[in-house]
């Protein structure tokens, strides 16, 4: 990485971004890339439930290490983006705000909130093939949502997926989705 970070300073110049691991992310290397030029850095946080991210995403990283990175990235002056995604395998509306809150803790400069897709051939198709959540392949990818889950159901997970920047961003009023149908409705189950 040294040698990465000087290479790119003397010999490019630029600014520049890349994607990090946040359990790799410790203050000497974020420090290394601040002065080689990264001016943003991308984290997938994927979700605030670490069961699900260890489990199901094998992501073995914690909220803490999460919040680490993001807080060495504010205090060096990098902008962050944060790659989340809703309705995982055995995901729910409480796990989803959890994804918020810790979202909200982190502080990213952007964040993106994407619909689980279940590829062919990934450990969590299979899992949504046993499960029930799927009954075969996906005929169309163009769908919003694509897992039948007992207790998050389609309208559920693309209302929160659709209005997470919503209320991301709005800590202390965010509660306002629940004067929303489908929103009274997710929430009514934390």
């Amino acid at each position: 990485m040294e040698e990465f970070c000087r290479l790119c300073k003397e010999e490019v110049g630029l600014p520049f971004a890349c994607d990090h691991r946040a359990d790799l992310a410790t203050p000497g290397v974020l420090h290394l890339l601040r002065d080689a030029g990264c001016d943003f850095i991308y984290f997938g946080v994927e979700t605030g439930d670490e069961k699900l991210r260890r489990e199901f995403l094998s992501r073995h990283m914690s909220d803490e290490q999460i919040k680490r990175a993001f807080a060495e990235c504010h205090r060096l002056g990098v902008r962050t983006l944060a790659f989340n995604i809703i309705g995982l395998p055995y995901e729910t509306p409480a796990k989803v705000l959890k994804t918020v809150k810790l979202n909200a803790e982190i502080r990213s400069s952007r964040m993106i909130a994407n619909v689980f897709t279940p590829y062919p051939y990934t450990e969590l198709y299979e899992v949504s093939l046993r499960e029930g959540f799927i009954s075969g392949p996906v005929a169309d990818y163009r769908d919003g949502v694509f897992l039948d889950q007992p207790e998050f159901s389609k309208e559920e997970v693309l209302f929160l997926a659709t209005s997470f920047r919503f209320w991301y961003g709005r800590i202390s009023g965010w509660w306002g989705v629940l004067f929303l149908p489908v929103g009274r409705q997710a929430f009514g189950r934390c």
